[in-house]
């Protein structure tokens, strides 16, 4: 499941946020990319991992419409089944996000992910 949390509101209820999501599950590193119709300021993220499947270092980059690389930022998660919130970004407007999963706690580089929310900051 994929969500986009203004204030907390959840993207199944506002598809018109995004346009597109693609995911690369195959390699050395693992990526989800989100691109928006409109620009997005991104505050936070939540992942849900299934345990024993987890990314522990994550890679947010954030583009604005061009494509241009406008910021970084990592985030650090552990290896549980519960939905993790990371609400501590510093915000970024952003029309398009790109997640790189690293640091696998499955020793062959598998991940799973139940749910994945965008919390974004309403401008």
């Amino acid at each position: 499941m994929l969500e986009l949390r203004p204030g907390l509101h959840s993207i199944d209820s506002d598809f018109n946020l995004l346009t597109n999501y693609l995911f690369k599950f195959k390699g050395n590193n693992q990526w989800i990319e989100c691109e928006f119709k409109q620009q997005v300021c991104l505050v936070g993220i939540g992942l849900q991992f299934q345990g024993g499947f987890t990314s522990n270092k994550i890679i947010l980059q954030f583009f604005d419409k061009h494509q241009n690389l406008i910021s970084e930022q990592f985030i650090y998660a552990v290896d549980k089944n519960h939905l993790q919130v990371f609400n501590n970004l510093s915000p970024v407007l952003a029309n398009s996000l790109k997640l790189i999963f690293t640091q696998f706690s499955d020793p062959f580089g598998r991940i799973i992910i139940y749910k994945l929310e965008l919390i974004r900051k309403d401008t």
